[in-house]
């Protein structure tokens, strides 16, 4: 009686997906430690290390810019997170992405505040997306972000009217860049899946990146 149950539910499931009629399917967090507490205790290491490097610009404005990006994507990590019921993963992306996005460009002279906060913002939405949403998908995924990525920098465009080069410039690249973040990120975290590359490891590489190419860019 069970096995015939089960089957029935099997070809009821089958129909439904055939039809498109299936709940969407989202990746769960894994049991592995370093997806609970390790992750939280690796990204916040991380991006104090990355507070630290902006701390010796002695800029305020930089530091409470860098606060407001990193709050805002913690926020957009956990809101992704809750709709794709993947908050580690979304939260542990968003954030990381979003203090290096904001790191970037926080020396760049031509960059205002909030022009640097909207940054941080794209890599927080583009790295929660590319995380968690159609992960079976990459190339739609990485869609999503880039679509999202035009989005903010072009509303940030409407609302300050700023007529810069820099801001029209980003306006054609940050998809750009969005799409190969989310294509980065998918490769990451497929890397991980296999146990060749935990995910501290990676994101330690990327954030002296990040740092060493922001000191000589200068």
């Amino acid at each position: 009686m069970n096995r015939k149950t089960s089957e029935k539910a099997d070809l009821k499931e089958a129909g439904l997906k055939e039809a498109g009629l299936a709940q969407p399917e989202h990746p769960q967090p894994s049991a592995n430690p370093q997806y609970g507490i390790t992750a939280l205790f690796w990204v916040t290491f991380l991006v104090g290390v990355g507070i630290a490097y902006l701390q010796r610009l002695n800029s305020e404005e930089i530091l409470i810019g860098a606060a407001i990006g990193i709050g805002l994507a913690v926020l957009i990590g956990g809101l992704v997170g809750l709709i794709t019921k993947n908050v580690s993963d979304s939260l542990f992306w968003a954030t990381l992405v979003a203090a290096f996005a904001y790191i970037s460009v926080a020396t760049d002279p031509n960059y205002d505040q909030v022009h640097r906060i909207v940054w941080a913002i794209v890599g927080a939405f583009t790295a929660a997306i590319a995380a968690t949403v159609f992960t079976k998908r990459p190339f739609l995924s990485a869609s999503i972000g880039a679509v999202v990525a035009f989005g903010c920098l072009g509303i940030y465009w409407l609302v300050t009217r700023n007529q810069s080069i820099d801001l029209k410039v980003d306006l054609i690249a940050a998809p750009i860049i969005a799409f190969a973040v989310a294509g980065f990120v998918r490769l990451l975290m497929w890397l991980e899946s296999k146990k060749k590359m935990p995910r501290y490891l990676t994101a330690s590489w990327l954030l002296a990146i990040v740092i060493i190419a922001n000191y000589f860019s200068r």
